[in-house]
C-alpha cells in the first residue's frame, strides 16, 4: 500500500522543523507539498496480506529477474492474494444506510462538506494529504457512525481524530504532524485532549481494526498489473482516475459499492474520458480487476454523473486541488454527456 513521497517532503526532518516557521518559508520557495502520484517504481505491485496490513515491503520482482514460468505462478497467486482482500474488505465496510438507521442528528450533505473541510484545511495548512490517508480517513468515519449516533458538533471533532489516526497508520510512508496542528486547522475550536479522547473512543469502537484495503489501494494495483503487461498509461490516467475515486468518497451513496468496483469504475471512467472513441475495457482490464464491463454499469453511471456535476457546492476543495498544473488540470477535462451501451458488453 506504499505511496511515493514528495521529494520536498522526504527532505524535511522532524516535527519541530517541519511546522517551524522557517521550514514552512522554505518549502514555499521550493516545491509545494504535492499529493503523491501513483507510480508503479513506488508501489510493491500485488503485495501479500500480512505484508499489506505490516506496513512491510517486498523486492519488486521484475521481468529480468524470473522467467516467464515464475512469472505465470507469481500471477496466479497474485490472484489469490487479491481475492481474499476482496473479501476481507466487505467485512470491514460500513453499513450503507447508517444516516437513516442510526444518525439523527447529522445527514448526508454534512458527511459531504465534512470531507471537503478536511481536504481545505490540509490544502490551506500544505500538509502532504497522501491519497490512501484520506480514503482511510472515510472509512474510519462511516464505520464509526455507523454504530454510534453522534451530534453535529461532534462531526468535524471525529473527522480530525480520524485523519490522525490515518496519518499515524500511514507512518512509514509521511510524518504524523502533532495534535496542535488538527487543533489549528479548526481554529482551536477543540482542544488537544477533546482530539486525543475522540482518537481513543474511535480506536476502541473500531476494535483497533484498522488496516483495511481501500479503493485507492485496488487502483493502485489495477494500474501497476497494466503497466506490468507493457500498456503505456500517462500521468493523466493516473491522476484522472485518482481524482474521480476522490468523488465518490465525498457521495454518501457510493457506500452501497465495494472498494474494488468503485476502483475498477474509477479506472474505466478516467480510460473513457481520455480515450471517449475506444471501449476503456478489454479482457486484461478483466482479468486485472475480476469485473466484466457489465459489472460496472451502475457504479460508473454514479461515477459520471458526479464527475460531470461540476457545479455541485460538494466537493469543491477536492475539484480545486485537481485543477492544478502538477495534477494535469484532470478536474477541468470535458466528458461526454453519456457512455456508448456496447461499452459495457462484456469482453
Amino acid at each position: 500500500m506504499e505511496s511515493p513521497i514528495s521529494p520536498t517532503f522526504k527532505s524535511l526532518e522532524g516535527l519541530e522543523e517541519l511546522y517551524g516557521s522557517s521550514s514552512l518559508e522554505r518549502a514555499l520557495h521550493e516545491e509545494s507539498f504535492v499529493d503523491p502520484i501513483i507510480t508503479c517504481e513506488s508501489l510493491e505491485c500485488l503485495e501479500s496480506f500480512d505484508e499489506v496490513m505490516r506496513g512491510e515491503s517486498v523486492p519488486a520482482i521484475t521481468s529480468t529477474e524470473t522467467n516467464e514460468n515464475d512469472n505465470s505462478g507469481k500471477i496466479a497467486i497474485d490472484h489469490d492474494i487479491y481475492k481474499y482482500l476482496r473479501e476481507f474488505e466487505a467485512v470491514q465496510r460500513p453499513s450503507t444506510d447508517y444516516m437513516e438507521t442510526v444518525q439523527r442528528d447529522i445527514n448526508a450533505e454534512m458527511r459531504a462538506s465534512l470531507i471537503d473541510e478536511l481536504v481545505k484545511a490540509t490544502e490551506k495548512k500544505r500538509l502532504p494529504l497522501p491519497p490512501e490517508t484520506i480514503c482511510l480517513t472515510v472509512n474510519y468515519i462511516d464505520r464509526y457512525l455507523s454504530g454510534i449516533s453522534i451530534n453535529r458538533q461532534q462531526l468535524q471533532l471525529l473527522g480530525l481524530a480520524c485523519m490522525l489516526i490515518a496519518y499515524k497508520l500511514e507512518s512509514v510512508k509521511t510524518a504524523v504532524p502533532k495534535v496542535i496542528i488538527f487543533c489549528n486547522i479548526t481554529g482551536k475550536t477543540y482542544h488537544k485532549a477533546e482530539i486525543v479522547q475522540m482518537e481513543s473512543a474511535v480506536l476502541n469502537y473500531l476494535n483497533f481494526e484498522m488496516s483495511v484495503p481501500t479503493a485507492y489501494y485496488f487502483l493502485t494495483q489495477f494500474i501497476c498489473a497494466a503497466e506490468m503487461s507493457n500498456q503505456d498509461h500517462p500521468l493523466q490516467f493516473e491522476c484522472l482516475s485518482s481524482y474521480i475515486l476522490h468523488l465518490s468518497l465525498v457521495e454518501y451513496t457510493m457506500l452501497q459499492y465495494a472498494s474494488p468496483l468503485i476502483a475498477a469504475s474509477a479506472a474505466f471512467l478516467a480510460r473513457f474520458i481520455l480515450s471517449p472513441l475506444d471501449k476503456p475495457w478489454d479482457s486484461k482490464w478483466r482479468n486485472y480487476t475480476l469485473y466484466q464491463p457489465f459489472d460496472l454499469v451502475e457504479c460508473v453511471t454514479t461515477l459520471h454523473r458526479l464527475y460531470r456535476n461540476g457545479g455541485a457546492a460538494y466537493p469543491a476543495a477536492t475539484r480545486d486541488k485537481y485543477s492544478q498544473f502538477k495534477y494535469f488540470f484532470v478536474s477541468t477535462r470535458d466528458c461526454h454527456a453519456s457512455i456508448p451501451d456496447e461499452f459495457f458488453q462484456d469482453v
